[in-house]
């Protein structure tokens, strides 16, 4: 089976949050069978024009838990999950000669890869430090559907933090735009319109990503998306119990 899935445009940050969550939830045996084509490539390996519409090399990575993914090695695409990788390879494929490389020249690879015949397409070991860690600070993840803001903060940095449930929080989007909210439980722990910053369905489940949320009042206008101003996923924000 394939199941396409869509991140923001040239979003690095955004494909790897989604591929961090898609691989994360996989039983072991599923696992085995899944490989993952991650296809955001924004070409900004260089500064400078680049011949052949070149883009950045393509690696294949073997996760924990068995899965393959394929992709370019360009941004965050791999960074969420590098903790889980277990073997790292370039491929053995040509980086140019086509605007649209994962339609003209990247099929046929992932075709092997779904075979299971990965080691017939690697070029060479490479380090698994090729992959950017993650970056520091905290970062919108994720904008849902239904408007809620995912990010990247966690129940151990609510500790850290030392925020109870009930406090008063205030949160600092790209150094700009700041947000008053409530630390709670659930997102539906607060009053129907109410802004809530409470853990959500993603990240690990022991630890977590908390996100902003609004509980529907009827106001199909009234998101925390809205109230943030639908941010980007890898926008930096600092959050801070209110005084």
């Amino acid at each position: 089976d394939v199941h396409p899935v869509a991140s923001r445009s040239f979003n690095t940050f955004h494909t790897g949050c989604l591929f961090e969550q898609l691989a994360r939830h996989r039983a072991r045996e599923e696992a085995r069978r899944t490989v993952f084509f991650l296809n955001t490539d924004p070409r900004t390996h260089t500064q400078e024009g680049v011949a052949a519409a070149e883009g950045s090399p393509l690696i294949a990575a073997e996760l924990r838990n068995g899965a393959v993914a394929i992709g370019p090695l360009a941004g965050f695409c791999f960074s969420f999950v590098k903790p889980e990788i277990r073997k790292l390879w370039t491929l053995r494929v040509g980086n140019g000669g086509s605007q649209f490389r994962s339609r003209d020249t990247f099929p046929p690879l992932v075709v092997r890869a779904l075979a299971g015949d990965v080691r017939s397409i690697v070029a060479r070991p490479l380090p698994i430090s090729a992959v950017p860690d993650f970056p520091v600070g905290h970062h919108v993840l994720h904008v849902d559907n239904y408007g809620n803001v995912k990010t990247s903060y966690t129940a151990r940095d609510l500790a850290v933090a030392k925020i109870a449930w009930g406090d008063g929080i205030q949160a600092e989007l790209a150094g700009r735009k700041r947000i008053a909210a409530t630390a709670l439980p659930n997102i539906f722990g607060g009053k129907p319109g109410e802004l809530v910053f409470a853990p959500g369905s993603s990240g690990a489940p022991q630890n977590p990503y908390f996100e902003f949320s609004v509980r529907f009042d009827g106001d199909y206008r009234n998101s925390a998306a809205v109230i943030l101003g639908f941010p980007e996923p890898g926008t930096a924000f600092t959050l801070r119990r209110k005084s």
